[in-house]
């Protein structure tokens, strides 16, 4: 895909939160996976598949801020670092994200992305931020996918709904 791989996020991630103590500084964590993309391979066979991932990846360069950090996380998963982006302007930009990929087609085939985003707080792991971003994504997947849902204080609220 071109993108960084997730060792390097990991790595990029923790020296973001080593500078999060900065005041005045606003981050988000985005994690975005493409919505039933089983289907596709088994629809259109893994060179298809290949291709998708491939093209969505340079979507995300086009798409997402210069100073984003865009990585594959893991299969059809991809992560975004939105620095100095606060809360309610990663909200916009994922859901015009998740509003252009549902609207476009890649190698004959349509779909549709779910995306759980956080902000980055100054007492916050790795591992805690992944841990809000992905039980964001993990419930905008359950409630009907094609949505982006965010986690405030541990309480998850749908950003914008699948319509």
């Amino acid at each position: 895909t071109g993108l960084y791989n997730r060792q390097k996020f990991d790595h990029e991630l923790s020296q973001l939160l080593a500078k999060s103590e900065e005041p005045k500084t606003s981050n988000c964590l985005m994690i975005c996976d493409i919505d039933h993309f089983k289907n596709i391979n088994d629809t259109y066979g893994h060179l298809v598949g290949d291709s998708i991932l491939t093209e969505f990846a340079n979507v995300l360069k086009n798409k997402m801020p210069n100073s984003s950090l865009i990585a594959r996380w893991g299969g059809e998963e991809f992560t975004i670092i939105l620095s100095e982006t606060d809360l309610t302007n990663a909200a916009a930009q994922a859901y015009e994200l998740k509003k252009y990929i549902s609207g476009q087609r890649f190698e004959g085939s349509s779909f549709t992305i779910s995306i759980g985003l956080t902000d980055v707080r100054s007492d916050d792991t790795v591992k805690s931020i992944l841990e809000r971003a992905d039980t964001a994504l993990f419930k905008a997947k359950n409630n009907g996918r094609n949505a982006v849902y965010f986690s405030d204080n541990n309480c998850n609220i749908s950003v914008y709904p699948s319509t």
